[in-house]
């Protein structure tokens, strides 16, 4: 019997795992497949085709401790030549794939880390240094001999932080662990004469005092009393013909925060699981190693704790074969199921369990979280979205008429369940983006009272035409758009005139738009209730423009951003109060707001504001 082989990067060894499944099915087992009710029903019938095909597990989980000592030299070699960029990537490297499981490789992982804080300290980077310490605390098998090293590091780094207090304390415990050293009696009399050098090089306090303060942002968000992650001016409807939607309760303003929701659930993808933490998917460049795998990283001892109690104790096992398995590129039913058999094996294999499996027998636990699998594989295509962070382009893209020096690049995927209830528009109404794992959703635009709030499901009438946006939705999302874009085919940005107005009626709640030309009457007749409409209001309002937009730009080049974003809102609502879209300069300035507003989310460790 063939086994299955998979590496990390390799779907292709997932898609024979289902074809030789699915290759061991009779007609009859299909026609019966298809008369199925549930998804645990068609867990139970495929199951036993599914067992003929092996999984082999990998026995070292990506651990290497021979790599990691390698690595360990190299970034020795790297430090010695201050070239610290490189000897950080190899330290980092090494502290991923060094074990933990014996006393051996505890103390080279400790050393490891402690050679990274040393680093990060030549770079100055003294938050970094402390993290180190921690982390090196956290595993515990630093050599009691070199401790001292650790102390007089870290007092350094809080004279350099003018914390006198904190500095004495260390350099007291360096002192003290010198006994511990194996230094000669000479070299110890050296080192504590270069501690007390140390003290007394303290410079002058300045002006502010340096501190190491988190930024914990500026808002405060509030949601409502039935949907916690919603604004309390939204409510969701259902009926027969759009399903569940979001509607507004009253007006609520451009820029505003209107769902901010942590994930149901969250996964980094297989391209970015070692540059960015498994647990909040936040990017990382000082990574924190899983005791067990070397497949993923953690930003924080404190994450990696979170994530061992919970999903990663069953997936470490088996980690390097959850990211092959593909599971949002299959649409068929018994692909699927497929798939959910799969899984199942590797969660049974990570003794997901609380008893002893046999991988040739179902239980009814078994089975019944074979079928929750199964349920969630089939909504995944319809309800996930991506988790993204901001990353530098060297090849800067042009987005609706703007230059974009970044890209808003996918790390992952995550389940919102209050997001999910949002309906498509290609005019959405909201930008999103995330906070580590956590999705923030705002108003690209004023909503009214009574108005549906709708989001975005990838195509856009801007920069899509009509029929390309309905192929794409009925292939990915199985519904014909009706927005108001498609029914009256609004043209994309290219095809706009900047020089056509399109003026609301004045008659209150008349829907007769007027397009207007430079060249027109100044008043006119609507054709929908005979009533007269003048320009001149309109045009008066928009003046006001030419004194908001150049201080937004001037602010947006000079990276204020926040206050950037404000500006670019007064002039957002100016036009929605004088105008109806599409126009090329709501484009332009919803873009504008657009990218101020996911330079609030997750960026990458390197990535630098250009904008």
């Amino acid at each position: 019997m063939e086994d299955i082989h998979l590496s990390r990067n390799d779907s292709t060894l997932f898609q024979k795992y289902c074809e030789k499944t699915i290759g061991k099915l009779t007609d009859e087992c299909i026609a019966e497949f298809g008369a199925t009710a549930d998804e645990e029903a068609r867990i139970k019938l495929l199951y036993d085709k599914a067992l003929q095909i092996p999984i082999a597990i990998s026995p070292n989980n990506g651990k290497d401790i021979e790599t990691a000592q390698q690595e360990k030299v190299k970034g020795n070699s790297y430090f010695a030549k201050k070239d610290y960029t490189n000897a950080l990537k190899c330290y980092n490297n090494g502290i991923v794939k060094c074990p933990q499981d014996t006393v051996p490789s505890r103390e080279l992982l400790s050393i490891l880390i402690s050679n990274r804080s040393a680093t990060y300290f030549e770079l100055k980077e003294y938050k970094r240094v402390f993290n180190d310490i921690d982390y090196l605390t956290e595993i515990g098998s630093y050599p009691t001999h070199l401790q001292y090293k650790i102390w007089l590091r870290k007092a350094k780094c809080y004279d350099a932080l003018q914390n006198e207090r904190l500095s004495s304390e260390a350099y007291n415990e360096a002192v003290l662990s010198l006994k511990h050293s194996k230094l000669g009696e000479k070299d110890i009399e050296a080192k504590i004469k270069e501690i007390e050098c140390s003290r007394e090089k303290k410079k002058s306090p300045p002006r502010t005092k340096l501190e190491i303060v988190p930024d914990l942002g500026s808002e405060i968000f509030v949601g409502g009393k039935e949907y916690i992650a919603a604004h309390p001016k939204i409510s969701f409807e259902q009926n027969s013909d759009f399903g569940r939607f979001a509607t507004a309760v009253e007006d609520i303003e451009t820029g505003t925060v209107i769902v901010e929701e942590n994930a149901h659930s969250a996964v980094v993808d297989a391209q970015h699981v070692l540059t960015n933490c498994q647990y909040c998917c936040v990017s990382v460049d000082q990574p924190v190693a899983c005791p067990s795998c070397g497949y993923v990283v953690f930003c924080c001892a404190n994450c990696q704790r979170l994530a061992s109690k919970s999903f990663h104790k069953s997936e470490c096992s088996i980690q390097e074969f959850v990211f092959t398995s593909g599971a949002s590129k299959k649409e068929e039913l018994v692909h699927y199921t497929c798939m959910a058999i799969y899984l199942l094996r590797l969660l049974k294999f990570g003794k997901y369990f609380p008893f002893e499996p046999q991988d040739n027998v179902l239980k009814d636990e078994e089975l019944y979280i074979g079928g929750l699998i199964l349920r969630h594989l089939q909504f995944l295509q319809f309800n996930a979205h991506e988790i993204s962070e901001l990353k530098n382009s060297s090849n800067p893209d042009l987005v609706k008429g703007f230059q974009a020096n970044y890209k808003n690049t996918t790390i992952g995927a995550g389940l919102y369940p209050t997001l999910a209830l949002f309906n498509h528009s290609c005019d959405p109404s909201i930008v999103r983006y995330n906070v580590k794992n956590k999705i923030v959703v705002r108003t690209i635009k004023p909503v009214k009272a009574g108005d549906i709030i709708y989001e975005n499901y990838g195509p856009l009438y801007m920069s899509m035409p009509v029929e390309k946006r309905q192929e794409a939705l009925k292939k990915n999302y199985w519904f014909e758009c009706l927005c108001t874009p498609c029914v009256e085919l609004w043209p994309m940005f290219d095809e706009m005139n900047e020089y056509e107005l399109r003026i609301p009626c004045h008659t209150e709640k008349c829907p007769f738009v007027f397009t207007v030309h430079h060249d027109d009457e100044p008043f006119m007749t609507c054709d929908y209730c005979h009533g007269v409409t003048t320009i001149f209001p309109h045009l008066k309002g928009l003046m006001a423009l030419d004194d908001i937009l150049p201080v937004a730009e001037a602010l947006y080049s000079s990276n204020q951003i926040e206050k950037a974003m404000k500006k670019f809102i007064s002039g957002l609502e100016i036009l929605y109060k004088h105008t109806k879209p599409p126009h090329p300069e709501i484009i332009k300035i919803q873009q504008r707001i657009r990218t101020c507003m996911i330079h609030l989310g997750n960026k990458g460790c390197d990535y630098k504001t250009d904008l």
